[in-house]
């Protein structure tokens, strides 16, 4: 570990002192962080998505009925 930590001190160093190395590094950031950037292409995940909000709903929806069910009958059981 130490000799990474050497290693990475021993080349700030020179980037520091040299402009073409400056440069290099400001253009290979540069490219890097244009393409981290690009537009990515989420038709395929957006249609899956609202694929599956209506087995979501369908699940909720009778999940809702039970609990309310559940409750009615213990309202109308409570009231005989």
């Amino acid at each position: 570990m130490d000799y990474v930590l050497e290693k990475a001190k021993s080349a700030l160093a020179s980037v520091k002192d040299n402009n073409y190395a400056k440069s290099a590094v400001a253009g290979v950031l540069a490219v890097a962080s244009a393409a981290a950037n690009a537009a990515a292409d989420i038709t395929a995940t957006t249609a899956e998505l609202t694929d599956a909000k209506t087995a979501v709903l369908a699940v909720g929806v009778a999940v809702l009925s039970i609990v309310v069910g559940i409750m009615l009958y213990k309202w109308i059981k409570r009231a005989l």
